[in-house]
């Protein structure tokens, strides 16, 4: 991975969100951040795969979105924004912190206060938390299962 800030990628001769352009690694050495080993096909795939929560939807705290137009079109896809939706329908809990609720709205899920299974917050505090389990331990939000779905 190469790693550097808005204002070193400023001083930089050329843009570096040109998808045609390669950072020099003279100028950005690579770091190595792991190692993903990809040696057999999964054995469930819906466990392994469908449910794995690598989604350009979810970011963390202190994590902003990418001005590259590549990856932007992404971030608010179909894809991504049905990732959230699908357990809204399913009446399930979501929990969103900071940021999330920008994905919320753009995934059209209507943001009611009254949604005990809908924990919307900016930072993730004790009694955040707390009232996710809450929600959790309810399983569905049966206010939220409407014919046709809200979203």
């Amino acid at each position: 991975m190469q790693i550097f800030d808005e204002e070193q990628a400023e001083r930089f001769s050329f843009d570096v969100l040109d998808s045609t352009k390669i950072i020099p690694e003279e100028l950005v050495p690579v770091t190595p951040i792991g190692r993903m080993v990809l040696n057999r096909n999964p054995d469930n795939f819906f466990a392994e795969t469908e449910q794995v929560a690598f989604c350009t939807a979810h970011v963390l705290p202190g994590i902003d979105f990418t001005n590259d137009p590549l990856l932007a079109g992404r971030i608010h896809s179909g894809q991504a924004l049905e990732f959230v939706r699908e357990p809204f329908r399913h009446a399930k809990p979501i929990m969103v912190i900071n940021d999330g609720r920008q994905v919320l709205e753009d995934a059209g899920v209507p943001l009611d206060e009254g949604d005990s299974g809908l924990v919307i917050t900016q930072r993730a505090t004790r009694n955040d938390i707390n009232a996710f389990i809450e929600a959790i331990a309810q399983h569905r939000h049966p206010a939220r299962e409407t014919d046709p779905p809200k979203v």
